[in-house]
């Protein structure tokens, strides 16, 4: 084998362990250098693997005897401002800084002190860059640039969300923090979630498993966007497993005999994920992390809690988990959105659905039905308002009727009422108007509490007109109307016992009375209570058709509503 050969399978191996460069494109540069005769730095360029200027930075790395993943990288030449620290995770540092070529402030992450920068941190912080700066979506936080600093050290720059992460949301929620009760109410964290899906769905699209799903690694910026981030142990297809092989490694360097590597986050990971079973992990993995962010935002809870990382293990392995409804009973949780977190948890991974995509359209059509339901609660809103215009209407026309039945026959000016069935037309018009109008806002959205508690006033102002004017049909209609919008407001003139006296002009007719039944009719058997003057005790309280009978052959009949503890005194006058 000719020494050209063997450096450029040195090369090659390196490479692909540094994860810079996947086995396809190492392959085709491998067969192009073999079949045009040239260097494997050359091929690599040909099949778009490198770019033309990185060749002498590669001959330079080599000739140094140095293969290091920054030799492919172009220095910043002080391209970058620090402005502040934003963070610090397991590998990664992050900070604010300012990008004096474009004028923006950008997030840089690089590898954190207490990690080093040994080849295989490098591999696996670029390899996080790479498998980033390839997924274009807008839910996924896009890639600015890769490269290394002035010192050496790996970098990759970001887009700059100075907002809250889904954590710090959820966490001001569970502090009943009112601002962001306001702001964040189930609809909008549902918005924020279906972004998510949409993120991960085109990642597996991409053949890439993000494996560390949470709160936490979610962004909300200013204008509604949710964009998933830190693919710090991120899988991809043709790539290699640098996480799991880093992991490996650090286990075996404490001395761990046949080591359980367990990738994730305990209280959002999968149940093959905690039991190590990393062969298994795939885009179930990531079903399983998308419920268990969704059972935090329906229940302001993690599925899992506590300090202790072995029994949370423990409780994500068996699937000892509370259902989100049995766990916040007081939030109300939709069935559909309970039901769909529950199955992407099943402990199964046959069990949960196959792909983001039913999650999407489970969380769409939930999103749908909610915006029709607001549609309706306007509609209904609009008419309760038009009808609220109405019944007023209606009350001030009753009362002008009123006065107009106490001013004297004498008084023959303008006050006097001129045209009595004009205005009981009007009257008419009003309640059927305001009746019309709350039963419309009902029909739009039947959960109105405020339409219906409206038509049951309506219907109590209606019933003691039509009692007023001895109008037994309009009473059966206002009672039945009453009774069946009456949200317990009115029980208290409707449910219990009333006191009557009757008396008759001339005395001595025997009174009969009739309770209107729970079909809105008065009953066929009239009760006898005895001759005028009478007086009953204990009657129920409602409405009653009472009819009077003397023995010459006088008689009258008049609707008669009781009210709950009051003593209604009653004079009738008999006719033939």
């Amino acid at each position: 084998m000719d020494d050209r050969l063997n450096d450029d399978i040195e090369l090659g191996a390196a490479l692909l362990s540094l994860g810079l460069v996947n086995p396809v494109d190492l392959l085709k540069a491998f067969q192009a250098s073999q079949r045009d005769d040239v260097s494997l730095e050359s091929a690599l360029v040909e099949v778009g693997a490198a770019r033309p200027g990185e060749l002498e930075q590669i001959r330079q790395a080599r000739a140094a005897g140095r293969t290091s993943a920054t030799d492919f990288l172009p220095v910043p030449a002080r391209r970058y401002n620090h402005e502040r620290q934003l963070g610090e995770g397991g590998m990664g540092l992050v900070t604010q800084v300012r990008d004096r070529a474009l004028g923006r402030s950008v997030a840089l992450k690089q590898l954190s002190a207490k990690v080093g920068s040994d080849d295989e941190s490098v591999g696996t912080l670029l390899t996080e860059a790479r498998i980033a700066g390839k997924l274009e979506h807008p839910n996924i936080m896009p890639i600015y640039d890769v490269g290394a600093l002035p010192t050496g050290e790996p970098y990759y720059t970001m887009r700059l969300m100075d907002t809250l992460s889904l954590a710090d949301i959820l966490a001001l929620l569970r502090e009943g923090n009112p601002e962001a009760s306001r702001q964040y109410p189930l609809v909008r964290r549902m918005r924020i979630f279906l972004q998510v899906c949409y993120a991960v769905d085109y990642a597996h699209g991409e053949g890439v498993i993000h494996r560390d799903l949470k709160p936490d690694n979610v962004r909300v910026g200013r204008h509604g966007e949710a964009q998933l981030c830190d693919w710090g142990l991120a899988r991809a297809e043709g790539l290699p497993d640098l996480p799991l092989r880093k992991a490996l490694q650090d286990a075996l360097a404490r001395g761990e005999r046949n080591p359980c590597v367990v990738i994730g986050s305990p209280n959002y990971m999968s149940p093959e994920q905690a039991m190590g079973k990393n062969d298994e992990v795939g885009t179930a993995s990531d079903i399983y992390g998308l419920g268990a962010i969704l059972y935090e935002l329906l229940t302001l809870a993690p599925p899992v809690q506590g300090s202790d990382t072995a029994v949370i293990f423990e409780k994500v392995e068996r699937g000892d988990i509370v259902p989100p409804k049995m766990r916040a009973p007081e939030r109300r949780i939709p069935d559909e959105l309970a039901d769909l977190c529950w199955s992407c948890m099943a402990l199964s991974r046959e069990d949960r659905p196959p792909d983001a995509r039913v999650l999407c359209r489970v969380v769409e059509a939930w999103l749908d039905g909610y915006r029709d339901r607001e549609r309706a609660a306007e509609r209904a809103f609009a008419e309760t308002q038009r009808g609220t215009r109405f019944a007023e209407a209606y009350s001030r026309l009753r009362a002008t009727r009123h006065r107009a039945a106490d001013r004297p026959a004498s008084h023959g000016d303008d006050l006097t009422d001129h045209d009595p069935d004009g205005r009981e037309h009007e009257i008419t018009a009003a309640f059927f108007q305001a009746h019309d109008a709350y039963t419309r806002a009902l029909g739009f959205y039947p959960g109105d509490l405020v339409a219906r508690a409206k038509l049951a006033e309506l219907a109590l102002a209606h019933l003691e007109d039509s009692e007023a004017r001895d109008d037994d049909l309009g009473c059966q209609f206002a009672w039945y109307l009453l009774r069946r919008n009456n949200d317990g407001a009115f029980d208290a003139l409707t449910e219990g016992t009333a006191r009557l006296e009757i008396q008759t002009e001339p005395n001595g007719a025997t009174i009969w009375l009739r309770a209107l039944t729970q079909d809105g009719r008065f009953g066929t058997s009239p009760r006898a209570i005895g001759h005028a003057p009478v007086a009953v005790d204990d009657l129920d309280a409602g409405l009653y058709l009472v009819t009077a009978e003397h023995p010459t052959g006088l008689r009258t009949s008049r609707p008669l509503f009781l009210k709950f503890g009051s003593t209604r005194a009653l004079r009738l006058q008999l006719d033939r």
